[in-house]
């Protein structure tokens, strides 16, 4: 084999090896953007619970505040008939049963 033949030989492995050089750096690349894409949806996922959770707090300190506004006046009515108190206790119980759901959605919205 002459020398050229050699040099020509040498070449065309070197291209072979930089191409699979190549290939290889793409291959990792597109797992790289794979792994991107994730990252950026898990991120959007932990955004839009977070946003969710901090509502559902929200909501349950309103309705315990109210459900503690309406005790007390169901308190400081102790003079009023049997169908007022009847219908204050059922007030506090319907925004009891909200708290109730509010704390069990957010129990399941926990991690």
């Amino acid at each position: 084999m002459s020398e050229k033949q050699a040099a020509d030989q040498k070449l065309e492995e070197l291209f072979e090896k930089e191409m699979n050089l190549n290939k290889e750096v793409e291959d990792s690349n597109n797992k790289l953007k794979i792994s991107l894409e994730a990252q950026s949806n898990l991120e959007s996922q932990i955004s839009e619970l977070s946003t969710e959770l901090s509502s559902i707090i929200e909501n349950r300190d309103r309705v315990n505040t109210e459900n503690t506004e309406l005790k007390t006046k169901v308190e400081a009515f102790d003079g009023l008939s049997g169908e007022e108190i009847t219908m204050l206790r059922l007030n506090v119980e319907e925004k009891e049963k909200e708290i109730q759901d509010i704390t069990q959605n957010l129990d399941e919205t926990k991690f």
